[in-house]
């Protein structure tokens, strides 16, 4: 082997050993770690900086809550009754708590009245929404529901709704005194867990499919496998034909699992 081949041989050996120091290095003590906002697939991300060890890639097309129809009930000169159906579309994303307002305008689109209020919504799901004896001097032409969109949304785990269910539920005129009608249901916790207040919501829809009268209740506690009687009343008279009771029970799961 000639003189200079040697020299250039050795020269290279030795540039490979310094790059592979220097690789080394970097790879060992300068390169960043991979992260969850660093653009990249990497680390077992299903997509760029979600899934596997980052937060869910659902997080990142979260939709808002849907409002399906909105109505106001009178019920007497000055009073109103408002109810709600909204719905959760998000698989596994839900609201432990987030803030609600409905306006109440005129005939000429002036507001008269505003109830402000909050409540929770859970993944996949529907509810009502209901404010009851919202006082209200003068006509009322329309009513519009505005939900805060400044909200953080909150992931359970596997999630699966409330064991609890709602039968033999029953709508009566009773025009007994001073109680014109009433609703009642039996309502069974058939979950290993009890559940801590627990909200139910009663609507009265007519053979309009429109709701007519609306009404809650609450229990503090329901056990596990325990069962209980609730009834609600009217004390004025509800207008329409009952065609359909819809009796809901409503159970916040983020406030369960602390």
């Amino acid at each position: 082997m000639l003189p200079r081949t040697k020299q250039i041989i050795i020269i290279f050996v030795y540039v490979l050993i310094f790059l592979a120091i220097v690789f080394g290095v970097y790879f060992l003590f300068l390169k960043p770690a991979p992260t969850c906002s660093d653009g990249k697939l990497n680390q077992g991300e299903e997509q760029k900086d979600c899934g596997g060890p980052c937060p869910s890639c659902e997080i990142k097309t979260l939709k808002s809550i849907k409002i399906l129809w909105v109505k106001a009930l009178r019920t007497s000169e000055q009073n109103y009754d408002l109810v709600a159906r909204i719905e959760n579309p998000n698989q596994n994303y839900g609201l432990r708590s987030f803030g609600y307002k409905f306006s109440l305008y005129d005939l000429n689109n002036q507001l008269v009245a505003e109830k402000a209020g909050s409540s929770f919504i859970l993944p996949r799901g529907e509810r009502y929404l209901l404010e009851l004896k919202v006082p209200l001097d003068g006509s009322l032409a329309k009513v519009v529901l505005d939900i805060d969109e400044n909200v953080r949304w909150e992931r359970i785990k596997d999630y699966l709704p409330p064991e609890i269910s709602v039968f033999d539920k029953k709508y009566e005129v009773l025009k007994n005194g001073t109680v014109f009608s009433q609703a009642s249901a039996n309502i069974k916790n058939s979950s290993r867990f009890d559940y801590k207040n627990v909200g139910v919501a009663v609507i009265v829809f007519g053979s309009d499919g429109e709701p007519m009268a609306v009404n809650s209740a609450s229990l503090d506690l329901l056990g596990s496998g325990q069962e209980r009687y609730v009834s609600v009343p009217w004390f004025f008279e509800v207008l329409g034909t009952a065609a359909n009771l819809d009796i809901e029970s409503e159970v916040n799961m983020y406030m369960q699992l602390n």
